[in-house]
Order: C-alpha cells, then sequence, then structure tokens
C-alpha cells in the first residue's frame, strides 16, 4: 500500500521528467532553455544583490521588477526563435525558387553571386557548344576560373563523368587556373573524392542554400 502511494505521489514528476526528455531532445528548446536558465540565474543574482543594498523593505518593489524583466526577457527570446524560424523558413523558400529558374537564369543567378564575392570580368558562355563551362571570371587574385553550373533536383547527383569532363574541359581547352563546381544538388563520393584530388571548388546544395539565404 505504501508503494501504491508512493508511486501515486511521484507519478506527476515521472511524467514530467518524460515530457522534458522527450523536448529537450529538440535542437531549439535546448537552445530556448538556456537562455531562460541563463536570464533566470542573472536577474535572481541582480535581485539579491538589490535587496542586499537596499534592504528588506524594497522587497515588493525589486520582486515586481524582477518578475518584468523576466517577462520581457521571456518575451524577446520568444521574438528571437521567430525570427529565426522565419529566416529558415524564407532561406527555404528562396533556394527553391532557384530550381524553377531556367539553366540561363540560373547561370545568371551564380554569375551575379561571383561578382558579390569579388570576381570580375564575369562573363556567361553557357549554351550550345560552351565546351564544359557556363561562367568565365577572374578572382581576386587576377586567376583565370572557369565554372560549371549544374541545376539539378536535391535526388538528382552529379557524377564522377561530369566533373571529370569538367576538369578536361577547364585545362585543355578554357585553359583556367581554377575551376568552380556549382549545383543545386550534391556529388556523389566518387565525384567529390575526384574534386577534391584536382583543387576543384565545388559549391552544392547546402552550401548554395547558404549563400542564397538573407
Amino acid at each position: 500500500m505504501l508503494r501504491f502511494i508512493l508511486r501515486l505521489a511521484l507519478w506527476p514528476l515521472i511524467l514530467t521528467g518524460r515530457l522534458l526528455r522527450r523536448l529537450l531532445a529538440k535542437p531549439a528548446v535546448r537552445s530556448f532553455l538556456i537562455w531562460c536558465t541563463a536570464g533566470g540565474a542573472l536577474l535572481g543574482a541582480e535581485w539579491l544583490g538589490a535587496r542586499l543594498l537596499l534592504g528588506a523593505h524594497h522587497s515588493a518593489l525589486l520582486a515586481f521588477t524582477a518578475a518584468l524583466a523576466n517577462c520581457l526577457t521571456l518575451w524577446l527570446l520568444l521574438s528571437l526563435l521567430r525570427i529565426g524560424r522565419a529566416r529558415r523558413r524564407l532561406r527555404v523558400e528562396r533556394f527553391e525558387s532557384l530550381l524553377a529558374l531556367s539553366p540561363p537564369r540560373f547561370e545568371e543567378y551564380v554569375g551575379e553571386l561571383l561578382r558579390s564575392a569579388g570576381y570580375r570580368d564575369v562573363r556567361q558562355v553557357g549554351g550550345a557548344g560552351d565546351l564544359g563551362a557556363d561562367l568565365i571570371c577572374r578572382d581576386r587574385k587576377g586567376r583565370s576560373v572557369a565554372v560549371q553550373c549544374k541545376r539539378y533536383a536535391p535526388g538528382v547527383r552529379v557524377g564522377s563523368r561530369e566533373v571529370q569532363t569538367f576538369i578536361g574541359m577547364m585545362h585543355v581547352h578554357h585553359q583556367a587556373e581554377r575551376g568552380i563546381f556549382v549545383t543545386t544538388s550534391t556529388l556523389t563520393a566518387p565525384a567529390a573524392r575526384l574534386a577534391a584530388e584536382h583543387k576543384l571548388e565545388v559549391i552544392d546544395g547546402p552550401a548554395l542554400a547558404r549563400l542564397t539565404a538573407p
């Protein structure tokens, strides 16, 4: 009987523990709780320090001020979380809009990104007979750069043959000193190894999403 009473008394704590474990499995919740804990500890220290300095007769005013500061802190943290979620949604929407672009428009967009990164003399040469390069430009050190742009769906990965073709044409025909391979998708493992062996810079889907983030 005593065991049953103890289990009944502890049941709310058990449920709370299970709920906390599920919540803490989410990174956003962990970040929120960390900020709340840090803010609460800071406000508690300030309240204790003010109480010691001003005396106990100001405790009601201090309690009200601390509660108000806690509410403002909570509102600020929730606002920051909402802004973060909105930025992530906007990032996805903007990246997904790249998939709807025509190949020439996608090449033009990549050219704009390169210009904003400090590349100069950016020329769009893609199309029929482009001989493996869609953009030609120069980096900040004046080196010639050939750029290949592949607007693929995220599930369609770039293979070794495409990377090998670009590397060959980059050196043989365009005589470029550097090469950049841009894709909205990702490279297969052999293609990624081939690119690394030839020091080919790769901007894949995840990297492109970060670059297009507001």
